[in-house]
């Protein structure tokens, strides 16, 4: 058995492989989160290698979808609400961090995947089928992860039919949900606690519009900007303000990414 480390210096630690010989093989699987199974015939290892390279560069490329959880920091032992949860992958990641997860999502279909998709992975939080905006939980967060539905701009590289499928109309519904999903956030969160407002939109409305409407409003919160480190080091994720804004152009040498953009808040007293 042989391993090798889809980053040279560690730093994306998700993106582990294991590389088994196998008597019969040459298919790729993921074998659990963070880690993925090259099976091969003895003698194709250079086959199975570059088929470890698409798979790397393919898990790199939907790195920001793990960013946001990231951004909560340490979260071990900690109460951390997950809004708009489905399908589950931060909920997975927050959850494996240590932390003592309730994830909320309004479709029951959706969360009843998310369910599955924990199941499988050996996880355990508690889900709950409700509209985010108006549930409340029994006691403040320590934290709010609050991946909000939006116009998906940022996706137009995997789906292109987001250009013609959505209208103006749409972007002035998603943004006053967004408006309604941070402020139940905020009563959500205990004071000290955090709040990530992500989004995977291009559209500057979809993202540090809704920071600065959510703060002209008087809401108890202050903006924490992100640190490069927090990000692998890259400096140019980050934007003036300090939020993190991903663009398709970035990690061009595995094939671009996602537009995406996180704000990190801290609830005030």
């Amino acid at each position: 058995m042989a391993l090798a480390r889809g980053d040279q210096d560690g730093a994306l630690r998700h993106y582990n492989y294991v590389i088994r010989h196998f008597p019969n093989g040459n298919r790729v699987d993921s074998a659990r989160v963070g880690a993925a199974s090259i099976e091969f015939d003895r003698g194709n290892e250079d086959a199975a290698l570059r088929a470890l390279d698409r798979l790397q560069a393919r898990r790199l490329s939907d790195a920001e979808r793990r960013l946001a959880s990231r951004l909560l920091g340490e979260v071990a032992g900690k109460r951390v609400l997950d809004l708009c949860a489905a399908p589950g992958g931060k909920t997975a990641a927050l959850v494996m961090a240590g932390a003592r997860v309730t994830a909320v999502e309004v479709s029951p279909a959706r969360l009843a995947r998310l369910e599955n998709n924990l199941a499988r992975l050996g996880l355990e939080a508690e889900t709950v089928a409700a509209d985010a905006t108006r549930w409340r939980p029994a006691a403040p967060a320590d934290a709010v992860l609050i991946d909000a539905p939006c116009i998906g701009t940022g996706t137009l590289r995997r789906h292109p039919d987001i250009a013609r499928l959505k209208a103006p109309a749409d972007l002035a519904a998603l943004t006053g949900l967004q408006d309604r999903l941070l402020a139940a956030a905020v009563e959500m969160t205990a004071p000290g606690g955090s709040i990530v407002f992500a989004t995977c939109s291009l559209q500057p409305e979809e993202g540090a519009a809704r920071i600065a409407a959510l703060i002209a409003k008087g809401a108890p919160v202050e903006r924490v900007p992100v640190d490069p480190a927090e990000v692998f080091g890259r400096a140019e994720w980050v934007s003036p303000e300090g939020d993190l804004r991903t663009l398709p152009c970035h990690l061009a040498e595995f094939g671009g990414m996602d537009g995406f953009y996180a704000c990190r808040l801290r609830r005030l007293a």
